[in-house]
Order: C-alpha cells, then structure tokens, then sequence
C-alpha cells in the first residue's frame, strides 16, 4: 500500500508524452501572465520601491502618505489600464496599505481618494480592491525593482518561495480537472496522475525553501503585520498570505467538493475571490459534483466491475493523496512555529486565518484519504 506507484515510470513525460503540449500551453500561458504584469511599472515608481523599505522600517508614516498621494494614477489613466497595468497598480499601491497599517493607520482614512481607485482596479481585474498573495509574488518583479516590505533577506526568501511553487500549482489542478473526466482503464488516466504527482512535487519545493530562509521569529515580528487586513466601507479586508494560494482548488477536485463540513465550506468561500478568475471557474465547475476519491470510490464497490486497471488507478490517487499531505504537514509545523512569538491574544495568521485551520483541514483530508484506502484494500485483485 506504501510503495509509491510512480517510482518506475518515466518521469520525463512533459517533454516524451503527447499529452504535454496542452499543460506546457497551461503553464508558459501562467508564466508569461506573471511576467507580462511583472514587467510593468504603471504609476512609475522603480526608483522609489528601491528605498521604499528603508522610509518603511523607519516608521516614517507622514512621509508614507504624502508618496502614496503623490503616486496615485488620475481617473483618466486608471479607467484606460488593462488587466495587466491594472494588477501591478495594486501590487504596488498595495506595499502602501500594508505599511500603513502596521503602524496603525486606516489607509483610507488618510487617503480617502483610494476608495474610488481600489474599486477601479478591482472592476478591471475582476479580483478583490486591495492586493493579494498573487500581486507580492508571482506579479513582483525580480532583482533590483522587487517591491518589498523590509528588504530582508527573509522576506525576499517568503516571496521567492510562493513564486517557485505557484505555477505547478496551477498546471497540477488543470491535470487534475481532467484527470477527474478520464475513465480510469484508459492509458491517459495514469500519465494525467503522473503529471499531478510531479507538479506537486515541484510545489513542495517551495514550503522546503521558505523553511530553510525564512526565519519563523522574523517572519513573525518583522514581516506578518504588514499583511494585517484594512478597512474598507467597514468591512475587514485581507492582505496577503500564503493561505490564498489556490490548494482549496485541488483540494475541491480531490477529496472536498463533497464535503458537508460547514466551516471548511465557509474557509473556501473566503479565498475564492482572492484566486484568478480562471481558478474561479474551475472550482465552481466541480461544486455539486461528487469528488475523484468519490467517485473512486464508486468504482471500487462494485464487485461486477473490479479489475487491476482500476486498483492500479486508485493507488495512484491514494499517492497523490499522500504526496498533498506532504506539503501540508510542514506548512502547518511552519505556521505554528511562526505564530509561537505573537502575541498570546492574537491567534490570525497572514490572510486572516487562524493557524487552527490548517489542522482541521488535515482532520478531514485524513478522514477521506482513509475512505480510499479501505476501499482499495476490501477490492485488491
């Protein structure tokens, strides 16, 4: 049940298998996105994000404001961006409002003008009126005109670690889409389980390299506040963090479109505005749907039906399954040794969670994961 049913394929198939035109168009189609609003410097402030951490940490606010004031696009401009301006305008107006609420300050209580220009962007992009894990990583530039907080090594570590993860990500949950409408005794079913394997794969590399750069005491006491939520009309809205990263997505294919628990169904809804609209699309195409572990399961109980094909199949799920708890496991060790050096009273992690989440998700990932595996052991043939 342990082996691992990928350890003899080829584990070259983007480049040897036909099937990997499609998911290669995916992810250079995902890379070339994030570097077209990576390029971009719309409200022309390169020079300025270069010593923009230095203003930051020196907790100068009113010097804050008045550059904030300064860079903000006319109405005439703002109306004329595309997707493209429009995302890396928030993603640089966005260092604004973190730095200003980690010294205490509203943003738009001070700058009362941002309301009409965080509302333009949002409509332009379709995505939430601030800005998100996507526009502080995989829509920050790289080298010299990366926008940071701190400048700190750690913090560039955060948003290098997020950049190497977000793309196989991405492709992992397209593989998986159609994995999910692919009959399990045609040869495609195993390459399509082949491709999620390695691109999670690939994502675990990103939660190994914040682990090893990213100092747990300095994320928490230099970093996290700067992605505390604003106000915005009365209502809290939630800055980055690495809980908006699109897992929920694969998750809801894998095991949870089907889930009855109330408050993970609660934790989806929160994050899916702050996911691409493409991802969006995705998720809501498989709600009311069973899930692939559901389904599998299905196929698995009728004895009329049982063959290896389909053994084999399960097993390479029930190890995608395993390789997902892989990531999970030290994200969750990560998270809560970062949190050990908040204050005892604060309990919300960057994006507005509490860390607690992370083991109830665990909980109920377990729980169906067990589901498979007694299935594929009473059906072994």
């Amino acid at each position: 049940m342990n082996i691992n049913p990928f350890a003899h394929d080829r584990l070259a198939i983007y480049s040897e298998n036909r099937l990997s035109g499609r998911y290669l168009d995916i992810k250079n189609r995902y890379n070339n996105d994030c570097r077209a609003v990576a390029v971009l410097d719309p409200l022309q402030v390169d020079d300025l994000m270069r010593i923009l951490p230095e203003i930051i940490v020196s907790q100068n606010v009113p010097t804050l404001i008045s550059t904030l004031k300064k860079i903000l696009p006319l109405p005439d401009i703002l109306l004329n961006f595309n997707f493209f301006h429009a995302a890396a305008c928030m993603r640089d107006i966005g260092i604004f409002l973190g730095a200003l609420k980690r010294y205490g300050v509203e943003p738009l209580e001070v700058v009362p003008e941002l309301d009409f220009i965080l509302y333009t962007l949002a409509n332009i992009t379709n995505m939430p009126p601030r800005d998100t894990l996507l526009h502080y990583t995989v829509w920050n530039p790289d080298n010299g005109r990366i926008r940071t907080y701190t400048g700190l090594p750690d913090e560039m570590a955060l948003i290098k670690s997020v950049q190497m993860s977000m793309s196989s990500l991405s492709n992992a949950i397209y593989a998986l889409k159609d994995l999910y409408y692919t009959p399990l005794e045609e040869p495609k079913y195993a390459l399509l389980s082949e491709m999620v394997y390695l691109d999670l794969k690939n994502v675990i590399g990103g939660i190994v390299h914040a682990k090893k750069n990213v100092s747990p005491k300095v994320f928490s006491i230099k970093l996290r506040h700067y992605y505390d939520s604003i106000k915005l009309n009365g209502n809290d809205l939630i800055g980055p963090g690495a809980v908006e990263m699109p897992f929920f997505v694969l998750d809801h294919i894998l095991w949870s479109s089907d889930c009855m628990d109330n408050e993970y169904i609660n934790f989806k809804k929160t994050y899916l505005p702050f996911i691409t609209p493409d991802l969006r699309n995705v998720y809501t195409t498989f709600e009311d749907k069973p899930s692939l572990i559901t389904l599998l399961c299905s196929e698995l109980e009728d004895p009329q039906s049982m063959s290896k094909c389909k053994i084999d199949a399960a097993k390479r799920i029930l190890y995608i399954c395993k390789q997902l708890k892989s990531f999970r496991m030290p994200h969750r060790k990560l998270a809560e040794e970062s949190y050990q050096h908040e204050d005892k009273h604060s309990n919300k992690g960057s994006g507005g969670y509490s860390t607690d989440i992370l083991t109830h998700i665990i909980d109920l990932n377990i729980a169906k994961i067990k589901s498979l595996e007694d299935c594929i052991r009473l059906r072994r043939v």
